[in-house]
């Protein structure tokens, strides 16, 4: 009786190693830019920038803020970009500029083309735009918060 007990004590420590080092996979995980994507220049050049965990909830992120988010469709790759709308938010693409309940973002997104009536930011979404617009929201739309990665921190 007494092996037995001290058989299942030592799978359950050996389950919690197993669980903590998940955890701590997870909490170093991190983004990596690549020497070809130009989409997040100057303020994030190619390298490695630490992730904070994968915010929850849309009210988890910052506007602003630079995320790394998964391309619709795949759980893989991955871009960088800033957000500019949350779920509620009204946002019109005119003149180069992403304008958010009226006002100009205050992100640093270069000038683009694309052009859009008003619209607004569908529940548990967010709208990204990386410095260079490329595969961001203005090609596939809000971004629904399960494809957010993490904050860059």
């Amino acid at each position: 009786m007494r092996e037995t007990f001290y058989t299942a004590i030592g799978y359950l420590f050996m389950l919690a190693a197993i669980v903590f080092s998940f955890k701590l996979y997870k909490w170093h995980e991190r983004a990596v830019i690549e020497a070809n994507d130009h989409s997040m220049e100057p303020e994030y050049r190619n390298s490695s920038y630490p992730l904070d965990s994968s915010p929850q909830h849309v009210s988890d992120l910052k506007l602003d803020s630079a995320v790394a988010y998964y391309l619709p469709g795949s759980n893989t790759a991955y871009r960088i970009a800033w957000v500019v709308a949350k779920e509620g938010q009204h946002v019109v693409l005119t003149g180069g500029k992403v304008m958010v309940d009226g006002h100009p973002s205050q992100a640093k997104v270069l000038g683009f083309t694309v052009e859009s009536p008003e619209f607004i930011v569908p529940r548990d979404c967010v709208f990204v735009v990386a410095c260079a617009p490329e595969d961001d929201s203005l090609k596939y739309g809000p971004v629904p918060m399960r494809n957010i990665k993490g904050m860059l921190k």
